[in-house]
């Protein structure tokens, strides 16, 4: 329960960056122009592509071209290697792994002629990532262990923690854990040497998902909770739901799915709005979410899902995303007894994975394509396929070779081998216990070591006490043995009694303190839940609205969501807050607002807020209409005001009144919407209306340069 409460509070937490991004640019824009020298804009340039990166592909690739165009002028061979680099990484972002391998290769020869150690190791670095991608896992196995060596080499130990970090994912995906587990810890050791926090966050990550298929839960979620943590600091948007679809496959594989399913659908949700958009992470999510359901056996959505992961890893190429969708819908497709169909898919997810390093996929594809043979009465084949699954997934992954066991069980027993069903039975019921038991026996190991520490500690106290009776004894020596007596039973009385009270006051205390945190707990859940809730129901209305061809409805269906959105924030604050009864209205408004411009397409920018209360903490029950208030108005302006406008504008204003209570306004740089305050026939007026009544308050609308509309609030609300 607590490994749970810990994730429920870190896990929503998504913070703002484009403003500091923005920033950083305009630094460097204004650097670029005061600076004549090309070889240094070009480096400016690099700098400014990278920052840009996360805002536009489109302006990054531009900068980077012009780095490249400088040094080519000014001959400077390594700044081009560099530019190379730059977009090798800004192809590889947008999943266009194959360009990105040609553009690798060129900078690696560059590098080589040039004898540029460090250009040689980052290009065969960058190699080994993409060649990951593709699914050549020998070739990218080999370019990892030679940019390993290089690095070492040109004695570039900061720059070691990526390589060893992608190092240990791909001994992870070829499934020799202890090797992977060996580079994980190497890379986070330097990591932590030169505090290198995007590194750390990446590093606790993909640990974390190879203790997940070693099937070391408990260590799994606190590698991915550390993860969590460092990406809420940096506000990583992208890091964060690339976690939270890391610790959903965790629930997944411990048999939690309708909570796997939940963060599954927030990484989703994440990704599709994300711009710009990473098309493999959304490939990824959709192929989850499709697993998610098919593990409920909710079958509506399961193929919809598939169907667009496919489609996402076929544009970017991507043989090994195709691989899993393959194997997954195969699965699917066995689950709904349609065995053929499943046969075909399985097959098409073999002929990716035979030959290659994943030794674990083939070998779990295997052992479907066996099962299902076993379904269509082919026993032969299936007995074949079924030990060939089994001779790969040897001395590898427990959790794989148990499937394996039990289909073998199954199969033996199936043509009446009942000699052999019995002894694959037993077999799995071993690895079936080993593995449940894994976070048992480090409970258990956890218990002992404190019993041990407390066993000292009394044993210490034991001795003091005893000496500090002899030196009474060795004082006294010359009293009589009644006034010692007498003066020890006092003495052992008062302490008894004292002891006494006090262990009982600790005792009232500690209940009351364990009363007070269940209270809270409870407190927290609830909210968590309502969170939820009003969670599945927003995901419900976003499927309903994408199945709507009717404008009209489609609207109304998605302002709803909106709406749903908007509480459903609240409570998320409030589950994360210390105080359960209030929330931070500043950063409530900064998150509603840059969820509102993100969702209809306009950059977080376009919002601006203010917040000049002088306590920022506000009662829920105030906080909730006045986020339905901005909600509804801000979504006017977007839907209306901006349709000739050349730079967008919203501006959020909620202060303290000069009478008492709040003044909240918000103004678009807008032609105007041309709708009137009281104007009840639409129902998002109506609901505005409603809610300034439910505060007490008055609402105006002021046209000049845009439309703006002033509510003020009533302090006794």
């Amino acid at each position: 329960m607590k490994v749970k409460m810990m994730f429920f509070i870190g896990s929503f937490v998504i913070g703002i960056v484009a403003n500091a991004q923005q920033s950083r640019i305009d630094s460097l824009t204004k650097l670029l122009e005061q600076t004549e020298d090309k070889n240094q804009k070009g480096g400016l340039l690099i700098f400014r592509s990278k920052s840009t990166t996360a805002i536009s592909f489109y302006k990054a690739r531009e900068d980077a071209q012009q780095a490249l165009s400088y040094y080519q002028e000014t001959g400077n061979v390594e700044g081009q290697i560099d530019a190379y680099l730059q977009f090798s990484g800004l192809y590889s972002r947008e999943a266009k792994y194959k360009l990105a391998l040609d553009v690798d290769s060129l900078a690696f020869n560059l590098s080589k002629q040039q004898q540029y150690t460090k250009g040689m190791a980052i290009s065969l670095s960058n190699m080994g990532r993409n060649l990951q991608q593709v699914g050549d896992m020998q070739l990218a196995k080999n370019a990892l262990l030679e940019s390993n060596i290089l690095y070492h080499k040109a004695g570039l130990d900061r720059e070691t923690a990526e390589i060893k970090n992608r190092l240990g994912i791909l001994y992870r995906r070829i499934g020799d854990f202890k090797l992977s587990l060996q580079y994980f810890d190497d890379a986070l050791v330097i990591a932590h040497k030169f505090n290198l926090t995007n590194s750390l966050a990446n590093i606790y990550m993909n640990k974390g998902n190879m203790l997940d298929e070693s099937a070391s839960y408990d260590d799994a979620i606190k590698n991915h909770l550390e993860s969590i943590k460092i990406k809420e600091k940096m506000k990583d948007e992208r890091g964060l739901a690339t976690s939270y679809n890391n610790i959903a496959n965790v629930y997944t594989h411990t048999g939690q799915y309708e909570e796997a399913l939940n963060y599954y659908q927030q990484t989703r949700r994440i990704h599709e709005r994300l711009i710009p958009q990473n098309k493999t992470s959304l490939a990824l999510a959709y192929d989850n979410l499709a697993s998610g359901f098919l593990a409920i056996k909710k079958y509506d959505s399961v193929e919809i899902f598939f169907s667009k992961a496919i489609n996402l890893f076929t544009e970017t190429g991507e043989r090994a995303g195709l691989a899993i969708t393959y194997h997954n819908l195969g699965g699917y497709f066995l689950d709904v007894k349609q065995y053929k169909k499943s046969l075909t898919y399985l097959e098409k997810a073999l002929n990716i994975r035979e030959g290659s390093l994943l030794i674990n996929d083939e070998a779990s594809t295997r052992n479907l394509i066996g099962v299902v043979l076993g379904k269509l009465n082919r026993h032969k084949e299936a007995e074949q396929f079924l030990l060939s699954a089994m001779t790969l997934a040897k001395n590898r992954s427990t959790a794989l070779q148990k499937e394996i066991y039990q289909s073998l069980a199954t199969h033996y027993n199936t043509i009446g081998d009942f000699e052999k069903a019995s002894e694959y039975q037993s077999k799995y019921f071993i690895a079936k216990d080993s593995l449940l038991s894994s976070s048992e026996a480090m409970n258990m190991v956890k218990e002992r070591s404190n019993y041990e520490l407390a066993k000292k500690e009394i044993a210490l106290l034991l001795s003091a006490k005893e000496k500090q009776l002899d030196q009474l004894k060795i004082k006294n020596n010359n009293k009589t043995i009644g006034l010692l007596a007498a003066g020890v039973f006092l003495l052992s009385l008062i302490i008894g009694m004292a002891l006494f009270n006090l262990r009982r006051k600790q005792k009232t205390t500690q209940q009351l303190l364990v009363k007070n945190e269940k209270i809270e707990t409870l407190i927290k859940e609830l909210h968590h839940r309502v969170k939820n809730n009003l969670q599945v129901v927003s995901g419900l209305l976003a499927l309903q609205s994408n199945r709507l061809e009717d404008k009209t409805a489609k609207e109304a269906m998605d302002a709803g969501r909106s709406r749903v959105d908007a509480m459903a924030l609240i409570h998320q604050k409030l589950y994360m807050n210390d105080d359960l009864a209030s929330v931070n209205i500043e950063i409530y408004i900064n998150h509603l607002a840059s969820s509102l411009a993100l969702s209809y397409g306009f950059p977080e920018t376009t919002v601006r807020t203010q917040v000049g209360l002088k306590k920022k903490e506000i009662d829920v029950d105030l906080a909730i209409p006045i986020g339905l208030l901005i909600n509804e108005l801000v979504t006017n302006s977007f839907k209306h005001a901006f349709a000739n406008v050349e730079r967008a504008l919203i501006s959020i204003k909620l202060i303290d009144a000069e009478i008492g209570g709040y003044q909240l306004e918000i103004a678009d740089n807008g032609i105007g919407n041309h709708m009137i305050v009281n104007n009840h026939e639409s129902f998002g007026m109506k609901l505005v209306h409603t809610l300034v009544e439910q505060l007490k308050g008055t609402i105006t609308k002021v046209n000049a340069s845009g439309t703006s509309y002033r509510i003020a609030i009533n302090p006794t609300v």
